[in-house]
Parts: C-alpha cells; structure tokens; sequence
C-alpha cells in the first residue's frame, strides 16, 4: 500500500507547518475538561472551571511598581524574563503585528530550509492568517461581568512571586470552547501579551491532545518564541544538498502513534547519518530531537535493499526525554529508486517496547531560493 506523506504525517506536519498553526483549532478544545461553577455574569462572585487542564496560559502576574503604577503581563511572559532578562520583546506594537511575529518565528523554528518561511508571508497570507486567529479565538471570548474574577485553575506549576506581585486569572478556557475573560486584566494587557494568550492556547490545546495535565511546558516554548531564543530545530539540515525523509504511522498495529523524521549525512562525519525528528510516536516535538550518536552507513545503504535495521537513541535535551527508536526494512518491496518501506518502533526511556507502524523514505532535495 502506497503511503501518502500530506495524510499521515498530517497530525504533525499539519500542525507544524505555518499556515497550519494559525489556522488549526487554535481555540479551547473539547478535550481534557472539567466542571464549570458559578455564573460569570455575576458580579457578586467568582467563575470557576474545577479539575480542568484548560486554561494555565490565561494566568498573569501583577505586581505593583515604586511609582504607584502596576504591570500586568501573561506568565508565559513574566517566566520568559525570569529567564532571559526584561528586555523580552517582539517586533510589534499592536496586537496584529505581534501574531504575525510569533508565526514567523515558529515557522522559522520548525522549517527544513532557511528561506521557505519568509517567502510564504505575502500580504495576503498575512491577511488570511490574522483573519484566521481572531475568528477561531474572537468568536469564542466572554467577557464576565464587572466586578467578578475569575477563580485561578490549578494546571501550573508557579514560580516564586517577589513580595509586591501576585497571580491573577486573566481567562479560563473552558471544556466547551469558550472562553471566558476578565475585561478589566485584558484591558490592562501590552499587545504582546494578548497575542502570548492566543499563541498559548493553541500550543496547549495540542499538547492536552497527547494527555498533558499541565501548561509547564507550553509555556517553555512560548518563552522561547518571544525571547528569540529558540534554535531552529533542523538548522543542521539547511546547508545540505539532499537528505532522507520518513513518514508514517497509523496503521491497524500502530495504536495510532505517527512519525516524521530526516536523515542526513552527520556534520562532524560525512560518512555516518543524524536523525532529526519532527514527530515521535503520540508526541509533537517543538525542540531539537536528534539521535545521541550517528548510524554507521549512508543515505543510500539506508534506502538499499542491503539495509536491515538499525537500533539508536533519540534525545530532547530541553525537557529531558529519551525514546528508543528502531527501525528495520520492511517486507514489502522496495516502492521505487532511492526510497524504501521500513516498520518503526519507538517506546520513552523507562518501558520495554512499543507499537509497529510502517514508514515510507525518500531522498528530497533542498530547495534553493530561485524553487521557493
């Protein structure tokens, strides 16, 4: 059976690729809910969502400054110049410009070539981007009423405040897809911290999808947007001329775990192979996931009909994970010049084994500006 790329790699690519980040549910999800008490349009109260993991991004920190002012800033921010100093910012002055920016970024971040991004970002992409944010999360905003707040959620692992801040509840998305809003927190919002909520939320409505109970790390690669810290995952790919792509998954023995991955000749030795990975099993990869030492042999011999498997280990550094991956030539036929059928396995450090899927491989070829 043929394998199609554009399907099953489509619960990573999908949701990797630019235009798909600002145009898929990026809104609260149905999943991973809880029980909503409290009526938001009273003033007299508090609105909470209890046992939910939605909602850890519509949290800010307040804090009152010497001059008698205050700041409030989400804490995805607040944790990312805790991190990286106050000086965390994005190209933007309005709310448009900051989305825009937060796109371009990740887009760079998750992209295999180094120009590909930029040339997909026409006034009319823009256009359709920004039309795509505001209707899947406008449409979905409630504000409560004067005077109510918003009880905190309890999906967060919280930093240590200093004395004159603290922690309020800026929204809550709830389990049917609305999200609820303190208009008096928004207002007091930099742009840039409104569009960290919309870039949040998305990020954690996929994360809640593989079982994640918590925004911890959602958070981590937020601060990672806005502070340009955030190293391109497959900037070791760029400069090469060709590489090998492989993509599969969902078959009836692969209890629904998908994968995407490339090989490419090892920087410090021509003659042996990296593997980068774009997707693992049920889990999205939004940092650098590359195999801790390199397959002993070429592109070629891993597409030729004399390769039989191999057995490595795969490592995330940022949040320490590990996964054992091995693959072995599949019993089907070899589906053409230069790519091969393969069947993987991959099982996080600590469990004994994992599902089957079958793969497809294939040489690609870098594209060069004058392609793009």
């Amino acid at each position: 059976m043929k394998l199609s790329h554009s399907k099953l790699t489509g619960f990573f690519t999908a949701t990797l690729a630019v235009t798909a980040i600002l145009t898929s549910t990026l809104g609260c999800t149905a999943a991973g809910g809880g029980s909503s008490n409290g009526d938001p349009t009273d003033p007299k109260g508090t609105f909470s969502v209890e046992g939910t993991v939605d909602g850890g991004g519509g949290k800010g920190v307040l804090c009152a400054l010497p001059d008698g002012r205050s700041r409030l800033v989400t804490l995805d921010r607040f944790e990312a110049e805790l991190a990286y100093g106050s000086n965390v910012r994005l190209d933007a002055n309005t709310v448009d410009e900051a989305l825009i920016s937060i796109g371009e970024r990740f887009a760079l971040h998750t992209s295999t070539n180094s120009i590909a991004p930029k040339s997909e970002w026409s006034a009319e992409g823009r256009s359709k981007v920004l039309q795509n944010w505001k209707e899947t999360v406008g449409n979905r905003l409630r504000p409560i009423s004067a005077g109510a707040r918003l009880s905190p959620t309890t999906d967060a692992t919280l930093p240590p405040l200093p004395k004159a801040c603290k922690f309020v509840q800026i929204a809550v998305y709830t389990k049917v897809g609305i999200i609820f809003y303190d208009a008096d927190y928004w207002a007091r919002l930099e742009p840039m911290d409104v569009a960290i909520l919309y870039a949040h939320e998305y990020f954690y409505s996929e994360y809640r999808k593989m079982g994640y109970k918590t925004s911890d790390e959602t958070r981590v690669i937020i601060g990672d947007i806005i502070s340009g810290k955030m190293k391109p995952m497959f900037e070791e790919l760029w400069s090469t001329p060709e590489y090998v792509l492989c993509f599969g998954g969902g078959g009836p023995s692969s209890q629904g775990e998908q994968y995407e991955f490339y090989l490419a000749p090892a920087p410090e030795n021509s003659a042996e192979l990296k593997v980068y990975f774009r997707g693992i099993g049920k889990e999205y990869v939004y940092t650098p996931t590359i195999s801790t030492a390199s397959l002993s042999m070429s592109m070629d011999h891993f597409l030729s009909e004399s390769f039989g498997s191999a057995t490595f280990t795969a490592e995330e550094k940022r949040f320490d994970k590990k996964w054992t991956i091995h693959i072995t030539r599949s019993s089907l036929r070899s589906s053409g010049s230069r790519e091969a059928e393969i069947l993987i396995q991959a099982h996080p450090e600590g469990q004994l084994s994992g599902a089957t899927s079958h793969g497809h491989c294939q040489m690609q070829k870098q594209r060069s500006a004058e392609q793009l």
